[in-house]
């Protein structure tokens, strides 16, 4: 069973990862198959999730992993995921540790698995309030990082989060830009598994003017400053079945919590909130089939 520790899926033709889209009425479950690859004599022949071992139980050889993984960015009203409980009885949130889950929630973050057996409920839940859905994906044979923008150009934030001793801290960031950076990979001993590690990324800008004695413009620079979030990172081993939901959690509304800086929008005179929906494909390249010198290998 997948476990979760602390440090998506529309139907085709898909749409540009950059364009937004409305929900449509079918399941991630069939996005997320892997096409059928053509298999000419001499090519490399995908076998989805195949054990790397032989009849007689012998370990075989290392075989190249390719992980597809595709985020959803969901936008919906104040509310309606973060205090459901309906909809969380839907996401297994005693997978993360005690520990990680009461840093987590009280940062303003909730997180927990969910079954591809209940994506329909999802759908209809999203559909139902014409939520409007950003996606990405990203296909890699080694480890990757990809990133997730939230926010563009907030003129000043002020954000507080609880570190894992309990401790609060604080920070404002100017001019700045909201990430979720992913980073994922497959795991060798659990072929069809994929881990991910989520750390929150802000990017501040910040402009440095030189002076000169000459009577022209005066010339300026840009320097943007990332920073990680590692106290606040989640870590996660998703199933072949499985897919990862983030979103904020009550505690959200009530400080000026990192769930709260990233997660909420306001725009319309409505308020938003950010669900993320993380789910992995991982498929196997074998290698062709060899045959012992003049045999063709036909009948």
């Amino acid at each position: 069973m997948a476990a979760i520790a602390l440090s998506g899926c529309t139907s085709s033709p898909k749409p540009p990862p950059d364009q937004p889209m409305q929900l449509s009425g079918s399941g991630a479950a069939e996005s997320m198959e892997p096409a059928p690859a053509p298999q000419p004599p001499e090519a490399p022949v995908v076998v989805p999730n195949a054990p790397a071992s032989d009849p007689g139980g012998e370990p075989g050889p290392i075989i190249p992993v390719v992980v597809r993984l595709t985020v959803l960015h969901v936008m919906v009203p104040s509310r309606l995921v973060s205090s459901s409980e309906a909809f969380w009885k839907h996401v297994d949130e005693h997978a993360v540790d005690p520990a990680a889950y009461d840093m987590l929630y009280k940062n303003g973050i909730r997180a927990g698995l969910a079954s591809q057996s209940d994506w329909d409920y999802f759908r209809d839940l999203l559909t139902d309030y014409h939520a409007v859905t950003q996606p990405s994906s990203a296909t890699s044979l080694r480890p990757s990082t990809m990133e997730i923008p939230l926010k563009n150009k907030q003129f000043e934030q002020a954000i507080f989060w609880y570190d894992g001793d309990g401790f609060l801290s604080g920070k404002r960031y100017d001019y700045c830009d909201d990430y979720l950076s992913i980073f994922f990979t497959p795991t060798p001993r659990h072929p069809g598994d994929v881990s991910v590690s989520v750390v929150p990324l802000l990017r501040s800008t910040r402009q440095r003017l030189e002076y000169t004695q000459l009577e022209n413009e005066i010339p300026h620079f840009e320097q943007v400053f990332p920073e990680y979030l590692f106290d606040l990172r989640l870590r996660a081993v998703i199933g072949a079945d499985h897919f990862l939901v983030i979103a904020p959690s009550p505690m959200a509304f009530k400080t000026p919590t990192l769930g709260a800086a990233m997660l909420l929008q306001s725009g319309g005179g409505e308020q938003f909130e950010s669900l993320l929906v993380i789910s992995p494909t991982s498929v196997r390249l074998e290698p062709p089939a060899t045959h012992p010198a003049g045999d063709s290998g036909k009948p």
